[in-house]
């Protein structure tokens, strides 16, 4: 990102490569449809570059790069709503060794995973992936989300116990 900054452009095509998988995977957990996230991944790397000034050389990257797509997630949202996408948000490379029925099994634990996180208020489910699926800490995450490491505590904590009465429901449910 310095040479970025310092007005060496091509430099932002290794940044791009480097993140945008993340950055996609984010918006794509937080609900958004394929398409859109990946709209909104160019959109992301387009304002790095136009806000390039901003960015304060002694900070992390990741973090002001995963503020970025918040916000403009958040934008998005506002101005014309975000239709959350029914397909999984979560993949995993299937087990070439696992039978038809574990496979079935996996496939339905990850799909009930996406439906428990669609449930859950956007600040819980932002700290919550930013927290355990993007292993930033808890005071790069009160940055992205503008409030403090001890609030983002709260809200992974109470989101994990949302998540956890979610899928315990549904395991219950005949």
């Amino acid at each position: 990102m310095a040479g970025v900054g310092s007005g060496k452009t091509s430099q932002l095509e290794e940044l791009y490569e480097r993140h945008h998988g993340s950055i996609y995977r984010f918006l794509r957990r937080s609900g958004c449809r394929t398409s859109l996230a990946e709209d909104l991944t160019q959109e992301v790397f387009l304002r790095v570059l136009r806000y390039r000034s901003t960015f304060q050389r002694d900070s992390a990257f990741s973090p002001w790069l995963f503020k970025i797509a918040r916000n403009l997630l958040l934008d998005h949202r506002m101005r014309r709503g975000i239709e959350v996408d029914s397909e999984p948000y979560f993949t995993r490379a299937p087990d070439p060794g696992a039978s038809p029925e574990r496979a079935a099994e996996a496939k339905l634990e990850l799909s009930r995973l996406a439906s428990g996180l669609s449930r859950l208020s956007l600040e819980q489910r932002h700290a919550l992936l930013l927290a355990r699926f993007h292993d930033l800490s808890y005071r790069e995450i009160g940055a992205i989300l503008d409030c403090t490491e001890g609030a983002v505590k709260a809200r992974v904590y109470r989101a994990l116990q949302n998540l956890s009465r979610e899928l315990g429901e549904k395991e219950s449910t005949p």
